[in-house]
């Protein structure tokens, strides 16, 4: 027998053995992008059994239901605002942990402030805003995979597959044990979850690849990331949240409208996974127009339609766009993000967005009485955006 030499040179890995573990560690990592987009996000995507629950069990009146979801959309803002400072200087998946702990934390105490409106605004506005900062977190990631736009859509595929199972179980789960059931789960899911953070990445992996925003000879034309994001949400949201008053317009029952609303969802799913399987077959343009034009038409046809085939058609034609589009527009972002800083940027400005067409949207109904001018004005916003993010996209 031949004794092996202790102080032999071990032998490298096998590049074949290398890029296994390279392919796991890559696939192990979408896993966690798409958990965690999940789970960040279902509050929100579960919006209006949320908000039956808390005007009819809880007795909050509507300036309280209201001012509960403008908390949850400023938690984006915040957690943007704070994500552009943090993740440039810190380690992303320390900061992953930390909103984790934080969001899981809050989510369990929330049952314990429900009944107390005052209570109950100040733990949102925490554990949302930890949720919003882990989403980015993943976002982040996303952005740093080797296709950003794929990574990207999975992290909404995520996110809309946690709306519509929550859309799907929180009826139920309210009947049996109330809201505050619902804020235990999603903790203790976040609690479970939390081992598959070390999955995520540690920081970028392109600091030394790619060119920095600022030092980008049209760093000028990269301010057209502002409008490209703020607009698109703006006219989306504001379409949509008055998509329910255009189905009431096209004389449907609020079960047929919906039953429209829910099947929708399911449209946006598909929208998002085929963002995801056509990334790198096409230029990001291309891919722009045909969503862009879709999104454009179905509004119109969902605000001018007047029956239930085209209220039907358009809705379902809006939410496949929607999430169509988001994929692409971060993607022509985040080729310039060294750091993670756009990407938290993207995230604030979103929040800005979510908030704002709403409200816009609402101002312009009560005072005008006329919920087509939303329609003329979301399909003048979704065509501003669409410009900004085809130049961004052209950029080098």
């Amino acid at each position: 027998m031949i004794a092996e030499d202790p102080l032999a040179t071990p032998q490298p890995a096998s590049p074949q053995r290398h890029q296994r573990c390279r392919l796991t560690g890559q696939t192990l990592r979408l896993l966690a992008i798409f958990v965690f987009g999940g789970l960040c996000n279902t509050s929100l995507l579960c919006g209006p059994a949320i908000a039956i629950e808390l005007a009819a069990k809880l007795g909050y009146s509507p300036a309280q239901v209201g001012t509960y979801f403008s908390i949850e959309f400023a938690g984006y803002f915040f957690a943007g605002l704070a994500g552009s400072r943090i993740l440039p200087r810190s380690n992303w998946r320390t900061v992953a942990l930390v909103s984790a702990i934080v969001f899981a934390a809050g989510s369990i105490c929330t049952p314990l402030a429900i009944h107390h409106f005052a209570w109950l605004v100040p733990v949102r506005l925490v554990t949302v805003t930890a949720a919003a900062l882990l989403s980015t977190v993943c976002l982040a990631n996303a952005n740093d995979s080797d296709d950003s736009s794929r990574a990207i859509a999975l992290l909404i595929t995520g996110q809309l597959v946690g709306g519509v199972i929550g859309l799907a179980a929180l009826p139920r789960l309210f009947e049996a044990f109330g809201l505050g059931s619902y804020f235990m789960v999603l903790g203790v899911l976040m609690f479970s979850a939390m081992p598959m953070l070390k999955s995520l990445s540690a920081g970028s992996q392109r600091q030394d690849h790619a060119r920095p925003m600022r030092a980008s000879p049209r760093g000028g034309l990269l301010l057209l990331r502002f409008p490209a994001i703020f607009c698109f949400y703006v006219g989306m949201a504001g379409i949509w949240t008055f998509a329910a008053d255009f189905g009431a317009q096209a004389h449907l029952s609020p079960q047929a409208i919906g039953n429209v609303l829910s099947g929708a969802t399911v449209c946006g799913i598909l929208g998002s996974a085929l963002a995801g399987i056509l990334s790198g077959r096409a230029s990001i343009g291309i891919k722009l127009a045909v969503g862009y034009g879709i999104l454009i038409t179905s509004t119109a046809v969902i605000g001018l339609g007047g029956t239930l085939a085209a209220f039907l058609a358009g809705a379902f034609a809006f939410k496949f766009a929607w999430t169509f589009v988001v994929p692409y527009i971060f993607a022509a972002i985040g080729k310039f993000d060294t750091n993670g800083e756009l990407m938290a940027e993207g995230m604030m400005v979103t929040g800005l967005g979510l908030a704002a067409g709403p409200f816009i949207a609402g101002q312009i109904v009560e005072h005008s009485g006329n919920a087509n001018l939303v329609v003329t004005g979301g399909m003048a916003l979704l065509g501003l955006a669409w410009g900004s993010a085809t130049l961004l996209g052209r950029l080098p």
